[in-house]
């Protein structure tokens, strides 16, 4: 794992803390290190809230002819839009 992977472990345990507990968060990551879909309230309200931020991450990327896919802060895979999760 990766700088980013580490602070984001870290992030989202201190996150975790700042929920109620009747919302049954844990962490983004389930227990197999697999980013969570929609386990919970919380998690689904953040797939929800990221998807688009990430959409008009990607209408800026594509509008300068950049690479959604080559990022510099996670990883680089063809089906992932790896620089539009960076911004």
């Amino acid at each position: 794992m990766g700088t980013e992977g580490t602070l984001a472990g870290k992030y989202w345990i201190d996150f975790s803390k700042a929920v109620p507990k009747e919302y049954d968060f844990c962490n983004r990551i389930d227990q197999f290190r697999r980013a969570m879909s929609s386990g919970d309230m919380v998690n689904t309200m953040l797939n929800y809230g990221c998807s688009p931020l990430e959409s008009e991450c990607l209408k800026a990327i594509n509008s300068v002819g950049l690479d959604a896919h080559v990022g510099s802060l996670h990883e680089m895979t063809p089906s992932k839009n790896s620089l539009a999760y960076d911004l």
